[in-house]
């Protein structure tokens, strides 16, 4: 981890994400849907997921999602800020953290399970948003 070695510069990232909207792969969503879309136990939806590089499961996510279509397409069907997806993957007990897939260059990197719970522990506000964006 020699880019975020500091504890200072991983908090700034945790948080950066937390406020940032990005490219997720939403699962179980209606085809006709188009806005705003909210799980349910009638209609679940959940976030796609990757086991890249080491094999434990995370939720895959796409930094910048314009950003990351004009370079390498829209492999994302769904946008979401990234407070929800760490809120689901606080709700997934055998999910690992979040893979953000760079959208600069072909790299990605990885937001502990530990992080996003230390960061919603954190968030006092409580604030409930809709989860997805639909194009």
């Amino acid at each position: 981890m020699p880019a975020f070695a500091d504890e200072g510069a991983i908090e700034a990232l945790v948080h950066a994400f937390a406020h940032a909207k990005v490219g997720v792969i939403a699962i179980g969503v209606p085809e006709d849907a188009d806005g705003n879309v909210t799980s349910t136990d009638a209609n679940p939806v959940s976030l796609g997921n990757t086991t890249h590089g080491d094999g434990k499961q995370r939720v895959v996510a796409f930094a910048d999602p314009e950003e990351f279509v004009k370079r390498f397409g829209q492999p994302f069907n769904a946008e979401m800020l990234g407070i929800d997806v760490y809120r689901t993957v606080d709700a997934n007990a055998t999910g690992h953290g979040v893979l953000v897939n760079s959208a600069t260059s072909e790299t990605s990197m990885i937001i502990s399970r530990a992080s996003a719970e230390v960061f919603l522990a954190g968030d006092v506000r409580g604030e409930r948003r809709p989860w997805w964006k639909f194009w």
